[in-house]
């Protein structure tokens, strides 16, 4: 996540966030004076932000010590930041599958490592897009759940951003099965900006924290990055996609589609 004086940026995988990162990164920089710039370059300076890397949370809430890296959760913002305004990025679930599974960082998701994996699918990993789905339905929701008798009811996109944005997923879960709309309360306290229109949404966050729009005029002609760490592996094809999958996609993930009605 990183942390600024006024917000905390959540980096909800492949919605754009290590683009906004060096956007926002960039704009606090711009702000330094020279002097400040120089101490900063020579290590006398922390910068006008902190990029904090934490260990893997998993579902059920221990952490994965092995690695840390920028997709800090909600429940993981430490105590004294969490006065700050939380800020995230959303991003239309089918377009976010396509960018998934383009990008095939599936090919080494843990749960897909499994005997019943290559059973279903011999020819794993080269799958379709309509394969992948189902693949990630059946194997990559059992990873996310609270138990196996869950299965089926709730789509991964669905899990993983109830994981991420909330405190107490399992509750969430729970109330979700019955028919409790509380939940729609606490997502209000987050401001989340939309990918589609990623530039103009940075462009306002900033401008309401004081940057002027000669400020922020960079922001149109930075370019635009990738966080996948396996480029040689993407799918360079957009894939094709058939009006029954969205229409599966718009059941599985309900949930999103509830919480952000401009997608539907």
């Amino acid at each position: 996540m990183l942390i600024t004086k006024d917000f905390v940026l959540l980096n909800f995988p492949k919605t754009g966030t290590t683009f906004a990162r060096k956007v926002i990164m960039q704009a606090y920089l711009d702000r330094l004076s020279l002097l400040q710039k120089a101490r900063l370059k020579f290590g006398l300076a922390q910068p006008p932000f902190h990029d904090l890397r934490l260990h893997k949370l998993k579902p059920n809430g221990k952490l994965n010590k092995s690695r840390a890296d920028q997709h800090g959760k909600m429940r993981q913002i430490p105590q004294e930041f969490q006065d700050r305004q939380v800020v995230s990025i959303v991003r239309d679930p089918v377009d976010r599958y396509l960018s998934m599974y383009r990008f095939r960082r599936w090919v080494n998701f843990p749960a897909f490592s499994k005997p019943d994996v290559k059973k279903r699918f011999p020819h794993f990993p080269d799958l379709t897009f309509t394969e992948y789905l189902t693949c990630i339905q059946s194997f990559g929701t059992a990873a996310l759940l609270p138990n196996a008798e869950l299965q089926g009811r709730f789509g991964y996109q669905t899990l993983m951003f109830i994981q991420f944005y909330f405190r107490d997923p399992q509750r969430v879960i729970e109330n979700l099965l019955a028919g409790d709309e509380s939940w729609m309360q606490e997502l209000a306290s987050i401001r989340f900006l939309k990918q589609s229109n990623l530039n103009e949404e940075l462009k306002t966050l900033l401008g309401g924290y004081g940057f002027t729009e000669s400020e922020l005029v960079f922001i149109d002609d930075f370019r635009r990055l990738n966080s996948s760490s396996n480029k040689g592996s993407r799918e360079r094809t957009i894939p094709t996609i058939n009006e029954d999958t969205i229409a599966q996609i718009k059941k599985d993930e309900a949930f999103l589609y509830k919480a952000f009605p401009e997608f539907a």
